[in-house]
């Protein structure tokens, strides 16, 4: 019971940090982006799993290259509630005069689960560590990190191959000044339909909100996905 009760604290209480740090947003733009993302999982043990996915972005309402995205994951299952997991995602974007950049970000998750009747609740917290430039000899040339809170709720409608999730998620800039800046938000509402025991195809929809800087954007994202154990 003690458990229950400290778990929903911490639902409540983050649901509240990320609810109340919005600001005014004057002068904000608004696009359109279409996500399409593919999924593979290769589960190695009772703990272990791995997994790799591929995303192509479209932004400017839909029309233009924005970037495409490689990333390799490891998650480690401690408990039935708790996991953690760590992984390296590459990608290339363009810049203003739309040439393409690489760039390589490095991200650390650890994600807390538990279920209220038929409503799978999470709480995910990440950390990832963007790095936009190498220099000739390797070296950074400037990076970031990022610190990301994460609430879920999912419910698989009994009895059919239908489930149905939403999300809300907070980004806050660790690094320059100043610190711990709230700069993003992020609400997310979907549904999945399970093909077999191995796939499944999910499409949802996200908000993204910027604050806290110049010329900050409204992000409408269709989201289109597919995942496969392998």
């Amino acid at each position: 019971m003690m458990m229950m009760i400290k778990t929903r604290t911490i639902f409540f209480a983050s649901a509240l940090l990320v609810l109340s740090s919005g600001n005014d947003l004057s002068g904000q733009r608004k696009d359109f982006m279409t996500w399409y993302e593919a999924e593979f999982d290769k589960r190695l043990n009772k703990k272990l799993d791995l997994s790799a996915e591929i995303e192509q972005r479209f932004d400017n309402n839909s029309l233009s290259y924005d970037r495409s995205l490689v990333t390799v994951a490891a998650e480690y299952d401690f408990t039935d509630y708790f996991e953690m997991s760590g992984g390296v995602r590459t990608f290339l974007t363009t810049g203003e005069e739309k040439n393409l950049h690489a760039r390589y970000r490095l991200h650390m998750d650890a994600t807390g689960s538990h279920s209220l009747g038929d409503v799978d609740l999470s709480l995910r917290i990440r950390l990832h560590y963007g790095i936009e430039d190498l220099d000739r000899i390797g070296m950074i040339e400037s990076n970031n990190l990022v610190y990301r809170n994460r609430i879920e709720a999912e419910h698989h409608i009994f009895g059919t191959r239908i489930g149905v999730f939403a999300s809300l998620e907070g980004f806050f800039l660790l690094t320059g000044n100043p610190p711990r800046n709230f700069f993003r938000m992020r609400y997310v509402a979907g549904g999945s339909y399970t093909l077999n025991f191995k796939s499944e195809f999910s499409l949802r929809y996200m908000l993204e909100d910027e604050f806290n800087v110049v010329n900050p954007l409204q992000s409408h994202i269709l989201v289109l996905g597919y995942s496969r154990t392998l």
